[in-house]
This record gives C-alpha cells, structure tokens and sequence, in this order.
C-alpha cells in the first residue's frame, strides 16, 4: 500500500509525493479518476520543495505483506521507478540526487524530461523502454541526463531488444596562454548518446561507434554491448556484425569466461557465429569444465565426435 500526493491542473494529475513501505514505486495511470500525465517539480527529489497548488491524497496498492509502516519516499529512499503509460512529462529534479535509484522504466509516451531530472541519481544503470508502437525517441530525454554506464532494454511488441550505453565524464580543461577553456568528454558514452533523438534512436550510427569504443572501453563495458548485439541483432547490418564478431573471434576467451560468470548459454550461438570450430574447441571445453557447465562440456565432446572420420551416428533399438 502507498500513499501518493498529488496536484490538479486542467483535470490530470501532477505526483507531489509518495509515502510506501518500500522504495520500489510504481504509481498507477490514475489517481481518484485523474490521469496522471506529469512528476511535479522536485517530487521524489533529496532536496523535497512543496508544491503552491493545492495537494491532494490517494492509498492505491495492497497492505505490506510483512507489516511495514509507510514512510516518504524521496532521496535516497528511492530504489526503483516503474512510470505508468500516461506519464509524458518528468518536472524539473524530479529525482534529484536520488542518490540509490537504480532502476527506472516509461513508456513510449513520455515526451518531455526537464533539466535535472536525472541529476547525481549515480546509481541508475537499469533502463527500460516500453514501445508498444516502436518508438525509441522518448530514451533520448532520460539517457541525456545520465552519464553513468548503462543497461538498456527496449521492449517492442515482438521481442525485448537489449542494448549497452558506455557511461563518460566531462572536464573542463585551461589553455593557460591564451586563457580559453574547453570542454572534454573522457569515455566514449557521450557519443553513444548523439545516437538518439526526437526521431530515436540512430541503430546504424550506434553500431558505427563500436571501433572507437573498442580503442577506448575497458573489457567489462565492451563485453555485454557486444554480447546483447550479435543475441538480439535487431537492425544490425552485415558489415557492423562482421565487426563484432571479428572482435568476438580476438577476445573469445575472455568472452568465454565472461558468459561462464553469468551462467549464459553460448554453445548454440557460438555455433551458429563459427566461432565453434576445431582450433577453439579444447579452449571452450577447457573454460565450461572448470566453471562446471557439464551441459556445454557434453555439447562440445559431441560436436568433435561427429566431426571424426568415418563417424555415424548410431540408434539402438
């Protein structure tokens, strides 16, 4: 059960407050009948300013299951935020330095993100995109205000399309002499960043950087981006595959390695790749028997066995 405050304006609601046992929040689409359509300035902010308009009250949800009081919800209370279909408009701070958010989903709908929404959320690294009619331009607003790396989900009709966004920082730098400052961006998240617009996000532009974030990122961001590309190749072209596996084939064991640790299964599409082949085979094998992935290790034996000379396979009866 939460509490939620909010304000009218024009006959839709404006969220002012929250009030919950837990810091996962996921208001409903109306409050006593009204839209909700906005997240007032401020509203689950660190830093809480009362709203000037008259603020009214609504319980929504089912009482806590373990009998904890409500408590507000704002800061570093908050943990996670599912937005409803109809919010299309994040108010100024609305989560400023909700220093533990790390989770945050919308909708396709959300059309405008005020200055400082995402401001010192340091912990957000988990964003999904609902988009139900395909659209991608509402993650321009959320993702440029977050510097961190990031996990994304898209999540169309037909299938949940997951991408990585290389976090960066910025650093003003002084030419003494000339007495000129200039702004530089360390990491390569910022060019990710131009990828999105009002018109989505830029799918050929974003497979375009992966040669500059091969030459800049550390192994743990370029892992997954390359992982979640050549699993879910949506809109991927042939030539920026090319690139990815061909790094994939340079990297396999640490590739190899990786998925082990995260218990993902790679036999089938690492067959399906070419990158199961008699040169890489023991390597594979070595990596999944001492991880203990049985599974992969029989898959592996059995995919030399049917490679042996005059091998055929037998049926009992």
């Amino acid at each position: 059960m939460a509490v939620l405050e909010y304000t009218l304006s024009s006959g839709e609601a404006t969220l002012a407050g929250v009030s919950a046992s837990s810091g996962r929040i996921a208001p409903p689409e109306e409050l006593d009948g009204y839209s909700l359509t906005h997240l007032g300035a401020y509203c689950l902010s660190a830093r809480r300013v009362e709203p000037s308009q008259p603020v009214f009250e609504t319980t929504v949800g089912e009482p806590d299951p373990f009998g904890r009081a409500d408590q507000p919800v704002y800061g570093g209370a908050l943990i996670a935020l599912s937005l409803p279909q109809t919010v299309q408009e994040l108010g100024s701070h609305c989560c400023y330095g909700c220093t533990h958010l790390e989770e945050l989903s919308f909708y396709e709908g959300l059309e405008y993100v005020s200055d400082g929404a995402f401001k010192n959320c340091r912990s957000l690294s988990r964003i999904t995109l609902y988009a139900p009619k395909g659209s991608t331009a509402a993650l321009e607003g959320v993702l440029s205000q977050i510097s961190g790396f990031c996990e994304v989900e898209i999540r169309f009709p037909q299938q949940t399309v997951p991408l990585i966004f290389p976090g960066y920082s910025e650093e003003w730098e002084e030419n003494c002499p000339a007495r000129i400052f200039s702004l530089d961006f360390n990491g390569t998240g910022y060019q990710y960043r131009q990828c999105l617009s009002f018109r989505g996000l830029d799918w050929e532009r974003y497979d375009s950087l992966f040669p500059t974030a091969a030459n800049n990122e550390a192994l743990d961001v370029l892992l997954p981006l390359v992982w979640r590309r050549l699993k879910v190749p949506y809109a991927l072209q042939e030539k920026a595959k090319a690139r990815y596996l061909d790094w994939t084939q340079h990297h396999l064991e640490a590739m190899t390695r990786w998925l082990l640790e995260k218990k993902q299964p790679f036999f089938q599409p690492y067959l399906q790749w070419g990158l199961v082949t008699p040169e890489t085979v023991e390597l594979l094998r070595s990596l999944a028997a001492k991880q203990g992935d049985t599974e992969t290790v029989s898959a592996l034996l059995d995919w030399q066995k049917q490679r042996r000379p005059g091998w055929t396979k037998e049926y009992d009866l």
